[in-house]
């Protein structure tokens, strides 16, 4: 019996800024979203294999006349509770027909395919490729596509000349163009057209509509150069890191460019006049941290909680850093904060680059800019512990039972807002460990090679009685606290 699945389309509305001037306005991206529903991939025997992981779609979409739209887009997965739902894809209004959809693993193996008419596997589907489907205006759509497991045939058996793809990550950043109007001297919303080079490698040359445009580029550790034009304005060109173009990704302020200006307009100013004890917002994703004071160092008063969700075994190891910024959350809500390895929270394959033990270090890893990742010497000032257990954990510790769990003893003294929640184990039955007992968190601090021949880290545990400062060969993952530089 040949095993079925089915990948859902949902297509969902993006609300964008707009601006008058025409009794009909141009339609406006929506966003549909790829759904992929999994219960496991199916190997020769007929069992379930548990290890292979979705990790991202690839997708051709062409318009009802036969226009290519996106030809073998790759979009990422994101898992929640066994179901894989995709980072959104732009597309504006009309009529659309799928002609190839693949699930892929992190190496870019397939898992699942879709048939294609004419193929011998597509009589084992109600519907083979090409599928329509319909993206309207201000409403909901959702289309499901049948799938096989990649096990079941060739690519010839699919319909496909190959079924291996480099997946390549992308990400989404929001732009907006005015332009100085002669009359009353103030800036308005203009249509332009927009290219974007990343390394040298032209990826985007697309018509900015006037009003906030979504945009989609290849992950890069490389530059980015930006120039938008218009007939009758100067010009503008800028150079830009991804990082720095992913402060502006959905949910934040749109990157803001005006004509005939050579600056670019900022419209984060939230941290201007922030001052210890104010919250303090990531101008990468918006998230807003608590602070305080304790002693002369100002701390976050809940965990980091940045980078892209990703499964559990995506995480970055020593071997398999990928210079992306990740995280692994208990579930979609990341209400305890990033899991992170130390490969990954540090941004480096190398432990060396962490330096030692010292209130010197200043490895910001992926703590926002003017925050870093907190040395073991860092955390026994916070405690008042010059050597042997950390002192005053109590005080740390939140005294909200409701959430896991100021629990046993924890008094808030600092306002620190601490919970134990534990530390996630990836090689162990059940992987999560202590929650509700202990809270784990990185320091920056090496301690040189194990007996292994392994790197070790510092980590500090903090539970009802005092902390300790312990060695991990870099094999769970833990959540971090910032403190400022």
């Amino acid at each position: 019996m040949k095993y079925l699945q089915q990948v859902g389309l949902l297509a969902m509305v993006i609300l964008v800024a707009c601006t008058g001037g025409s009794d009909t306005p141009p339609l406006e991206p929506q966003s549909v979203t790829f759904r992929y529903l999994s219960t496991g991939t199916t190997n020769s025997s007929g069992r379930i294999d548990q290890e292979a992981t979705p990790h991202s779609l690839v997708v051709s979409i062409e318009t009802e006349a036969g226009q290519s739209v996106h030809h073998r887009l790759s979009v990422n997965l994101l898992s929640f509770n066994g179901e894989y739902l995709s980072e959104p894809v732009p597309l504006t209004p009309g009529n659309y027909t799928v002609t190839e959809f693949l699930v892929l693993d992190d190496l870019g193996n397939t898992l699942f395919a879709a048939p294609v008419a004419g193929s011998p596997n597509a009589l084992l589907v109600d519907q083979p490729l090409p599928q329509p489907f319909t993206v309207a205006e201000g409403l909901t759509t959702e289309v499901l596509v049948e799938v096989l497991s990649a096990e079941e045939g060739t690519p010839d058996d699919f319909g496909y000349a190959s079924l291996k793809f480099t997946v390549r990550p992308t990400f989404n950043f929001q732009i907006v163009v005015f332009a100085i109007n002669e009359t009353t001297a103030l800036p308005e919303l203009v249509a332009s057209d927009l290219t974007v080079v990343v390394d040298g490698t032209e990826r985007v040359n697309t018509t900015l509509e006037a009003s906030t445009n979504l945009i989609r580029v290849p992950d890069s550790a490389g530059s980015y150069s930006l120039t938008v034009s218009k007939v009758g304005y100067p010009g503008f060109s800028g150079s830009y890191s991804a990082r720095a173009l992913k402060t502006h990704a959905p949910g934040n302020a749109p990157l803001q460019i005006i004509l005939g200006d050579t600056t670019v307009v900022d419209t984060d100013t939230t941290n201007a006049d922030w001052v210890p004890g104010d919250p303090w917002v990531d101008a990468r994703d918006g998230q807003v941290y608590g602070t305080v004071q304790i002693g002369n160092q100002v701390w976050m008063t809940r965990n980091l909680n940045y980078g892209r969700q990703v499964p559990i075994g995506s995480m970055d190891t020593e071997d398999t850093f990928d210079d992306l910024d990740e995280k692994y959350c208990l579930d979609s809500t990341c209400a305890e904060g990033g899991f992170y390895s130390w490969w990954e929270l540090a941004q480096t394959d190398s432990y060396l680059d962490a330096a030692t033990d010292s209130t010197e270090v200043r490895l910001q890893g992926l703590c926002p800019e003017s925050w870093h990742v907190p040395t073991e010497a860092e955390w026994r000032e916070a405690t008042g512990t010059s050597q042997g257990p950390v002192r005053d954990a109590p005080n740390l510790l939140d005294v909200d039972a409701n959430q896991p769990l100021g629990a046993n003893g924890g008094t808030n003294l600092f306002a620190f807002n601490l919970r134990v929640y534990g530390y996630v184990a990836p090689n162990s039955t059940p992987f999560l460990t202590a929650y509700g007992v202990n809270a784990h968190l990185w320091t920056a601090t090496t301690r040189g090679l194990g007996v292994f021949g392994a790197p070790s880290f510092r980590y500090v545990r903090l539970g009802a009685g005092n902390g300790y400062l312990q060695l991990n060969g870099a094999v769970g993952f833990m959540n971090c606290r910032c403190i400022k530089d």
